[in-house]
């Protein structure tokens, strides 16, 4: 009769450390996530603030341009 292996541990502990590491991973891809939707809304502030930025610089200069037109009628 052949001689059995004692059991050990050793397979219990090698499925925590890789389970521990799959739980740490989805924790950080979830906090990705959570960052990545504020990113969209981030990206329409700034182009709006830029649109308005622009603008309002075009406006100014217009109105530059209209008193000038005034002035050499």
């Amino acid at each position: 009769m052949p001689a059995t292996k004692p059991v050990s541990d050793a397979f219990t502990v090698d499925w925590i450390m890789p389970v521990a590491k799959v739980e740490e991973g989805m924790q950080m891809v979830k906090a990705q996530f959570a960052s990545a939707t504020m990113l969209p809304q981030k990206i329409w502030e700034t182009q709006f603030a830029l649109a308005a930025e622009m603008l309002n610089f075009m406006g100014r200069r217009m109105q530059a341009q209209a008193e000038f037109c005034a002035k050499l009628g």
